[in-house]
């Protein structure tokens, strides 16, 4: 398995899992495909295209593509919360600027 047309891995992980002999002499290789995305990646979307084939060249397959979308974080306030235990919590800016352009539908007016 590699990726088609020379695309980069995007912080996405390949490893091979396991090859199985099939009953018309053929190998069946199973591969994992693993992507974490990393923070500020929020809203993106990642496609990744892939090719299979023999190591002889004889027999390719069309690619096939993955395409993830990383949702936006969402969080609801629990009774207690402080914008201070929340930043502290999942490490965020303590800017205030920064949590309300963060959430343009959310809080209209910050004051």
């Amino acid at each position: 398995v590699q990726l088609a047309g020379g695309m980069e891995s995007m912080g996405a992980e390949f490893e091979l899992v396991g090859v199985e002999d099939t009953d018309d002499g053929m190998h069946l290789a199973t591969y994992r495909f693993q992507y974490l995305p990393q923070r500020g990646e929020e809203g993106a979307t990642k496609s990744w295209s892939f090719t299979c084939g023999d190591n002889q060249g004889i027999m390719t397959t069309a690619p096939r593509t993955i395409t993830l979308s990383t949702r936006l974080c969402i969080y609801t306030v629990q009774e207690h919360d402080t914008l201070q235990t929340i930043t502290r919590r999942y490490h965020l800016s303590t800017n205030w600027l920064n949590v309300w352009n963060a959430n343009p539908t959310m809080v209209l007016d910050p004051d």
